[in-house]
């Protein structure tokens, strides 16, 4: 029988890589197609790219996944896709037939400095075991003032969840607010900020998100409006950052 541990844990010790390729690709295998978070945050990515009118730009998609965003990524520019799954990779292939994947451990990739425009990065700092190398890697990459997107769980939720469990495998290594703030500033500047799909039930997130609660607000201001309201206090489970790189 298969070892299990929390989804919200914490990794105290790196798991062997084939340990961690046998999670993703398995992970991937049941989970071809975005789910509600995926595309919330999709959404909320796309709408930070367009307006920032970018057009004919390279871009690297680091922990692509099943590719399920490159196509929409497409549109903007050239698009190259990384993942350290080859099930994602295969998936992802096609799916994308016009945007080159490569299934590779991004601290592997043998990529040339300063040639990406745009670099996307969901769910990713929180998964590799060195947050601090994939940062200067990533911004090595990027032109000057090239931008970064990076979506991560938002720790002060994973700390009010219990998801279950899941197999060993995954590395995790949850930011607090503070934390993101610190590792990125050095060599990025915050252009924008927010967070996705509130939820959480312990602590003071059991009464904000509690039934009678949510339902009292939503009489008055609907249901939508009550959760942009959550996810603009930081109360979403999903936190997204748009970066630029400093001069």
């Amino acid at each position: 029988m298969a070892r299990l541990e929390q989804r919200t844990d914490y990794t105290t010790e790196i798991p062997p890589l084939n340990t961690q390729l046998k999670y993703w690709n398995d992970r991937w295998r049941d989970n071809s197609s975005p789910n509600s978070l995926q595309r919330r945050q999709g959404d909320v990515i796309l709408e930070y790219i367009n307006k920032r009118s970018l057009h004919e730009v390279n871009i690297l998609d680091i922990g692509c996944g099943t590719g399920w965003l490159d196509s929409e990524l497409s549109k903007f520019g050239i698009v190259q896709g990384l993942d350290l799954s080859g099930k994602a990779i295969e998936i992802a292939k096609l799916n994308n037939p016009g945007v080159k994947f490569e299934e590779i451990d991004f601290f592997e990739a043998d990529l040339q400095n300063n040639s990406f425009d745009l670099i996307v990065a969901q769910e990713v700092i929180a998964h590799v075991y060195d947050q601090e190398l994939f940062v200067e890697k990533v911004s090595k990459l990027l032109k000057p003032r090239g931008l970064l997107v990076v979506t991560t769980a938002n720790k002060f939720v994973i700390d009010r969840l219990d998801l279950g469990t899941e197999p060993l495998g995954h590395i995790k290594k949850w930011l607090s607010l503070n934390e993101i703030v610190k590792l990125f500033s050095s060599n990025f500047k915050e252009i924008a900020k927010t967070t996705v799909l509130p939820m959480g039930h312990a602590g003071i997130l059991r009464l904000v998100n509690s039934y009678k609660l949510t339902k009292c607000f939503s009489l008055f201001i609907g249901n939508d409006e009550v959760a942009k309201i959550k996810e603009k206090f930081g109360l979403g489970y999903t936190r997204i950052f748009l970066f630029r790189k400093r001069e």
